[in-house]
């Protein structure tokens, strides 16, 4: 049973999101294929450029099961571990092959591969910021799934109970050796509480 809600905008957002994952996973493998079909039929490129283009294939083809994992991880189950990692890792790679990338001296060449290349950076910027939103979106719903367990359950009524900021602090140490996997939640009725006890004393 689906535990989280969402706004209709976040909605979209984990839609396009998803969209973009398979697009920018399978988009360089349909560019591979057109090139090497271009490279074979009409012997524009030379054999070099057409090795360039198979290797290309060859790890747009390596980069499926990366991407199934980085759906599940952070799609299918709200993650942000491994989208956080990619975060870090998507820009350096992206410098990394365009400073790879030498352009074709012909005038077919250099303008087709102009294209790719900036094809290949608006792609990459869209999945950037689609997936900024996505991990924040992604810490709203773990927030909400964790405010349905039990365990909050329970650390909210003792919580409550507590009848001073001395007893507030006790209650509070004890349910955080107990349920350290709700430390964020626990952290947050904690504060609140403090602050209504302290804005009454005054």
């Amino acid at each position: 049973m689906k535990k989280f809600s969402l706004e209709i905008h976040e909605e979209k957002i984990r839609r396009h999101w998803y969209i973009c994952l398979w697009i920018l996973t399978l988009y360089p493998v349909v560019v591979a294929l057109f090139g090497l079909i271009l490279g074979t039929t009409t012997h524009i490129l030379d054999k070099e450029s057409i090795r360039d283009i198979i290797k290309s294939l060859i790890n747009s083809f390596a980069s499926l099961p990366f991407a199934y994992l980085l759906y599940f991880c952070a799609y299918k189950k709200p993650g942000t571990v491994f989208l956080t990692l990619n975060l870090i890792c998507t820009p350096l790679l992206l410098c990394w092959d365009l400073s790879k990338k030498t352009l074709p001296t012909d005038n077919f060449g250099f303008y087709l591969s102009l294209i790719i290349i900036s094809l290949d950076v608006g792609l990459t910027a869209w999945w950037f910021v689609l997936s900024l939103k996505l991990r924040k979106i992604n810490k709203k719903i773990q927030n909400q799934i964790l405010k349905s367990s039990p365990a909050y359950s329970h650390a909210l009524s003792i919580l409550s109970a507590a009848v001073n900021l001395e007893d507030l602090q006790s209650k509070f140490l004890i349910l955080l050796n107990e349920s350290p996997q709700i430390e964020p939640a626990l952290t947050e009725i904690f504060n609140e509480k403090k602050e209504s006890m302290t804005s009454s004393n005054n």
